[in-house]
């Protein structure tokens, strides 16, 4: 009887690990994006993001943040672009580097102004991370 089980659940995690597709390059590099996105934040594990749109060829990505402040409660969404490995938040009270408005819209326009050049196909959207 054990055997059976045993065997039932190997055939299953089996099937299971075929059915999950592998990520193509967009999506792991949107997924690197998030990820050091949320290591530049005071709380990683606590950072939520939604609205993102990641264009890899652009190397940078917007959207909406929602971090903790020094005192540790949540700040509320506010938007944000990430570029290259720095984040640009925009009237922030999330303390960082990158906090500055006009940066911010600076960062924001190169990188928008990078999403008219690109086709559809080219971005990756997420709608809640």
């Amino acid at each position: 009887m054990r055997i059976g089980t045993a065997a039932a659940v190997i055939v299953a995690l089996a099937l299971s690990a075929c059915s999950k597709k592998e990520p193509n390059a967009k999506e792991r590099y949107a997924a690197a994006a998030l990820q050091n996105a949320r290591e530049l934040m005071n709380d990683p594990s606590a950072v939520k993001f939604k609205d993102v749109t990641v264009l890899p060829s652009a190397k940078c990505m917007y959207g909406s943040i929602l971090g903790k402040n020094g005192f540790g409660a949540y700040a509320g969404y506010h938007e944000f672009v990430w570029v290259d490995g720095k984040i640009f938040i925009k009237d922030s009270d999330i303390p960082g580097e990158y906090n500055d408005y006009h940066l911010y819209i600076n960062k924001w326009m190169d990188c928008t102004g990078e999403q008219i050049k690109l086709k559809p196909d080219q971005r990756v959207l997420i709608p809640q991370a």
